[in-house]
């Protein structure tokens, strides 16, 4: 057993409760009761009146140890054993004896917390660093609390006098230091958790070094040697025994060394004998301490230094025990392995064989190889591997039920187109049946087996006789196809066949996978999902691949910019599924109406987009896109109900329009919503006008943004009249941009690019505010007629905050919502289904009135119109106009005036310029009226004058409410 295995770990020994550590006191009391009787035996006389002095006390390296060890609670049995000790021994005064005592107990717990502090451990044996680290934290405990407090109190009790105080401080610091230094390693070596193991080899040597360090010491200090000639060196004749002791015995042996050096010196020099005996007991003193100390550090260097090189070459020794341990178990598993390889040679090869050909699968599988490629190695490989067996693999087709061809280099071709498209069941051969099932399929005799009843005279023609199937799975399980192991005689499969086989199927599996994967993230990278067309990415590569080819072979290239009419309204009034099938049927007729070579894709939403590849032909790039529109024209069976969709084309040619693909692209839009603008179901070739154009819509945008900014737009007002002309009661608010340039402009130059910009709902936003505000001040004087009519635009319609700001607009100017009236087309109201329906009785609820405006011109519904919550209706300038003229105009205009009444709403008639139209308004009942025979569209001021005119001609107010 170890000198130190009683303890591994360094912690604190707490006593597990009053009592134990009541004993511990008492037990640490006697100890150092009975150690301070043994080292009163060790003092000398001094000459300097001081008394007797011991060189070393040995009970401050007890306490050290004691509380490194088992913690500072031990403090009381310090002191019961110090006072016992100098109270009944020394007989000193009660008050004396207490404070000296109460010192040794401060020395001893400041040197301990001091040395954990500073060297993070509790064993001073540790390394070189710990020992000197523990010497000077012992001497700063001992010289400043045990040596400065002890001393002060004898000198104040008169025990010593004053000018000898600092003699005594240098005795007593280095004396309990010393003893600090002999005993406390000794006590603490015993729980040296590194020590070294004992043997009787090493208990012999450890005995003899002793002995002989002792021999020597005694020789030295027993005053035998001691002539004037030989002096102090004789004293360390002992020092190359503590080295042997260091690199023999280790720290234990050594501390015992140590003191057993120190006790003999001391004996011998008390005794009168020995290199260290002087005329003044004083000088004894010095030369007695500087011995210890010396000898003490220097052993306990030595053994910490030689502990610390065992230490690490006992780890290294288990470090290479360990990797000789782990070398050994590798060689008998390299010889097991070895063994058995030597036996199975065969076998070896045959796996060599077998892996090789699934690294070359594999490795094909990461180059990106095709999959038939890959498949027919693998059937290659699998057969090297078992030169008497043919291999193949069918795959499922994309319905699961049907069998396609993979590989099989080695069955017969009428074979192989024979078993391509079968229908996979229990009767359809092995691997029709493995299929089938999901399970491996093992026919021994093809002859006799059942599965195989209907392919029997298939199998004998090629000169099959059995056949082992396993089916090809996915990770997730998905049966793919199967992988076929035949046999040209009656066969059963061996364990081997069996792994070769699933094996096989295995990697024929991940090979398939990962292709489906990859065609897989190919389609979603490349094609639309909706319509299986290639999307905007494919198509921007065919495009540039098609303009590199046209540079170099001075060739044209045409894009086709195809957009559906009025799509949205599809979608809202029959919804988004019958969208998608009128995507799906649009996309269906482009296929069947374009060349194989031409390239067709979906860049989003209802657009659409044909490359031409080769378009030196003008006159059939023109007569394509004419086909197309027809074609696309023709009715959709959407909903159970035959459906009309026209189409809007733009065309640009390579190298006429642009040089690049984006531009190109561009140009094509550009020229498709020229089409549009014109009406739809038409095609238009870019012209550089059209680029003008859109230069200037993109201009004409900048400015309208720094008009919101500079606050540039004005509301002009345009009154509404009775029949009678004579009354305005209501006015419509109308904008007007008042540009820093080209002066008032009208609605008509800037509100198409508003809309389309989406800066409409700012603009309109602000329209609404300025018409309350102005509102709100014609009432505070009196002057507003019954209600003044802004115009809601369908960006503005459709956003979901619309009722929120017109209440909160409401709230803010605080004008009535009563006041207020919002004039929306058909075609904002149709656009928006269901939605429509409770936005506008949410405005209902809130107090606005709703008018729809230009009537008869949009969608129109007498269902939708009997739904929707409105008070008035206004028929279109474009039926005013000609009313008197075109009997249709006034037929639709008598229509539409019926048509309010009977619904108990409100008709007022737009654009009224001659007398002639107001007599036929008068005449067929329309209620009100609005027009330049009127007034013109007048600035908020000029309209201020009227309202006053008016109310002065018609002094009671309630005239203009």
């Amino acid at each position: 057993m170890s000198c130190g295995e009683g303890l591994t770990a360094r912690v604190t020994f707490a006593p597990a409760s009053p009592v134990g550590l009541a004993g511990v006191w008492l037990l640490l009391a006697a100890g150092y009761f009975l150690t301070a009787l043994v080292n009163g035996q060790f003092v000398l006389s001094s000459s300097q009146d001081i008394g007797l002095w011991s060189p070393l006390w040995l009970p401050t390296g007890l306490a050290v140890a004691a509380v490194l060890r088992l913690g500072a609670r031990v403090w009381p049995g310090i002191l019961i054993g110090a006072l016992v000790h100098d109270y009944f021994i020394l007989e000193l005064p009660l008050a004396l004896a207490l404070a000296l005592d109460t010192a040794n107990v401060l020395e001893a717990l400041v040197a301990a917390a001091l040395f954990r502090r500073l060297s993070g451990t509790t064993d001073p044996l540790s390394g070189s660093r710990s020992v000197l680290l523990f010497a000077l934290a012992v001497f700063i405990a001992v010289a400043g609390l045990s040596a400065t407090l002890g001393v002060g109190a004898l000198a104040l009790s008169g025990v010593i006098a004053w000018q000898n105080a600092g003699l005594m401080w240098w005795i007593w610091s280095l004396g309990n230091t010393a003893g600090a230094l002999v005993l406390t390693p000794l006590l603490l070596s015993g729980y040296d958790a590194g020590a070294r193991s004992w043997n009787r080899h090493r208990l012999l040597e450890s005995a003899l070094i002793i002995l002989l360090a002792l021999g020597v010491t005694h020789t030295a200090f027993g005053g035998w040697l001691n002539t004037p000639a030989s002096g102090l060196p004789l004293g360390f004749l002992a020092l190359p025994f503590l080295v042997w002791a260091a690199f023999r015995t280790g720290r234990c042996g050594t501390t015992v060394l140590i003191a057993l050096l120190t006790l003999i010196a001391l004996w011998n020099t008390v005794q009168g004998a020995g290199p260290f005996v002087r005329e003044t007991g004083l000088e004894s003193v010095w030369l007695l301490q500087g011995y210890i100390l010396v000898v003490a550090l220097t052993g306990l260097l030595l053994g910490a230094v030689v502990d610390e090189r065992e230490r690490a070459r006992r780890s290294l020794q288990q470090t290479l025990d360990g990797l000789e341990a782990r070398i050994q178990a590798g060689t008998r598993e390299l010889r097991q392995a070895n063994s058995t390889l030597e036996r199975e040679i065969g076998e070896r090869t045959r796996a060599e064989r077998i892996s090789r050909g699934r690294g070359r699968v594999l490795e094909m599988l990461a180059t990106g190889m095709p999959l038939p490629d890959i498949l027919h190695t693998l059937m290659e490989e699998t057969e090297a591997a078992r030169p008497d067996i043919i291999c193949s693999i069918l795959l499922l087709d994309t319905d699961g039920r049907h069998l396609r061809h993979g590989a099989a280099p080695s069955l017969p071709q009428h074979y192989c187109e024979a078993v391509d498209g079968l229908e996979i069941g229990p009767r359809v051969g092995s691997c029709g049946a493995a299929c089938y099932t999901g399970e491996r399929v093992i026919v021994e005799d093809i002859m006799t087996h059942p599965y195989w009843e209907g392919l029997r005279e298939l199998a004998a023609g090629a000169g099959l006789r059995a056949c082992w199937s396993e089916p090809v799975k996915s990770a997730a399980g998905e049966v793919l196809g199967a992988f076929g192991i035949y046999q040209r005689e009656v066969a059963s499969p061996h364990p081997d066949d069996l792994e070769l086989l699933s094996g096989a199927a295995h990697l024929a599996g991940i090979a398939i996978e990962r292709k489906q994967v990859e065609e897989r993230l190919y389609d979603l990278a490349n094609f639309d999902k909706l319509t299986g067309l290639p999307n905007r990415s494919a198509f921007s590569s065919a495009l540039n691949h098609a303009l590199q080819h046209a540079r170099r072979h001075q060739a044209r290239v045409a894009i086709f910019f195809l957009d559906l009419d009025d799509f949205k309204l599809i979608n809202d009034t029959l919804g988004h599924d019958v969208g998608d099938r009128l995507l799906q049927d649009v996309a269906q007729r482009l296929r069947e109406n374009v060349r194989s070579d031409d390239q067709l894709a979906r860049l989003g939403g209802d657009e659409f987009t044909v490359l031409l590849s080769d378009a030196d032909d003008f006159q059939r790039v023109g007569e394509l896109a004419e086909r197309l529109l027809e074609v696309l024209a023709l009715p959709y069976r959407l909903a159970g109900q035959d459906t009309a969709v026209s189409a809007s084309i733009g065309i640009s040619l390579f190298p006429d329009d642009a040089e690049d693909a984006a531009t190109l692209l561009k140009n094509a839009d550009i020229a498709m919503y020229r089409s549009k603008r014109q009406g739809g179901h038409s095609v238009q070739f870019f012209t550089p006008e059209m680029n003008a154009e859109a230069h200037d819509r993109l201009q004409l945008e900048n400015e309208l943004r720094k008009a919101l900014e500079r606050d540039e737009f004005r509301l002009y007002f345009q009154p509404q009249w009775d029949l009678d002309g004579s009354t305005v009661v209501g006015l419509e608010a109308l904008l007007r941009w008042e540009h820093p340039t080209q002066g008032l402009v009208g609605p008509d130059r800037f509100m198409a690019t508003a809309e389309h910009s989406g800066l409409i709902v700012p603009i309109g936003n602000r329209v609404l505010q300025a018409a309350c505000e102005q509102g709100m001040a014609w009432l505070e004087q009196g002057l507003l007629p019954q209600r003044i009519a802004v115009n809601i635009s369908s960006r503005q319609f459709q956003r979901q905050d619309m009722t929120e700001v017109i209440s909160r607009t409401l709230r803010e100017t605080g004008f009535e919502a009563g006041r207020l009236e919002l004039e929306l087309t058909e075609t904002v109201l149709m656009d928006n289904g269901e939605d429509t329906v409770t936005m506008l009785r949410a405005l209902k609820t809130m107090g606005v009135h709703l008018a729809i405006d230009d009537f008869g011109t949009g969608y129109s519904s007498l269902a939708y119109l009997k739904r929707f919550p409105i008070d008035r209706l206004k028929i279109d300038r474009s039926f005013v106009m000609d009313l008197t003229r075109d009997s249709d105009d006034a037929a639709i205009v008598a229509a539409t005036i019926a048509l309010g009444h009977n619904l108990n709403r409100t008709v007022i008639a737009e654009g009224v310029e001659t007398q002639a139209q107001l007599d036929f308004l008068r005449q067929h009942g329309c209620d009100l009226v609005q027009g330049y025979l009127l007034s013109r569209p007048l600035p908020a001021e000029a309209i201020t004058e009227l309202l006053r005119a008016q109310r002065a001609e018609a002094p009671d107010a309630d005239a203009l409410a």
